[in-house]
């Protein structure tokens, strides 16, 4: 099942590096720099104004996977989690149903980086900025495969300017900015919660 409308300015950027730095260059890149403390409104608005078929949402820590994945349930989004923590049976059953199109969203570390067989994935969501440039190029070759389409969006807050700016030098490219029309920004959140990790 698709969602609502097209997200406005969701093109980003194409971005074609050499050997070890490649990623499909049918994959469209985009920054959305957001406050701590309101990732998971962002997030969520995002799912919500993007067409998509299927994402899969990377987060740093398993702790963050399983509070996310639980939040989107709660929200009626059909998702699932992959991470170490899991047994073999809850992650091929995870996989599966998200191959086969029971689950829109898979929340995953980056576990789900490298090796696994995801030929149809339509968005890849940075919600926690990845530990290395390297692990960057690694998430986002997860979508625009086979020669479709993808595209890659990269939450990031005030503090992990640094970090994105590593990823920039890492692929030799700059990485648009875009800010999501109509998302307050300037939201209070409903409670504290923390910058990174996502619960």
């Amino acid at each position: 099942m698709s969602r609502g409308r097209k997200l406005a300015g969701s093109g980003g950027v194409r971005i074609s590096i050499g050997r070890v730095r490649t990623v499909p260059e049918s994959v469209n890149h985009a920054l959305y720099p957001v406050p701590g403390p309101l990732k998971f409104r962002l997030l969520l608005a995002l799912l919500d104004k993007t067409e998509y078929r299927s994402v899969i949402v990377f987060t740093r820590t398993k702790e963050g996977a399983d509070g996310i994945v639980a939040r989107l349930k709660q929200g009626g989004h059909s998702a699932a989690v992959l991470h170490g923590d899991r047994s073999q049976g809850q992650r091929k059953a995870a996989l599966e149903g998200f191959k086969d199109g029971y689950y829109e969203i898979l929340v995953a570390t980056d576990i789900a980086a490298r090796g696994l067989d995801l030929s149809d994935v339509t968005h890849v969501i940075n919600y926690d900025i990845p530990m290395t440039p390297d692990d960057y190029v690694h998430r986002v070759g997860r979508t625009g495969r086979a020669e479709a389409k993808g595209d890659a969006f990269t939450l990031y807050t005030p503090r992990e300017t640094g970090a994105v700016q590593g990823i920039e030098r890492f692929i030799r490219a700059e990485i648009p900015k875009r800010r999501l029309e109509g998302f307050d920004y300037n939201a209070a959140p409903p409670r504290p919660e923390p910058e990174e990790g996502g619960v």
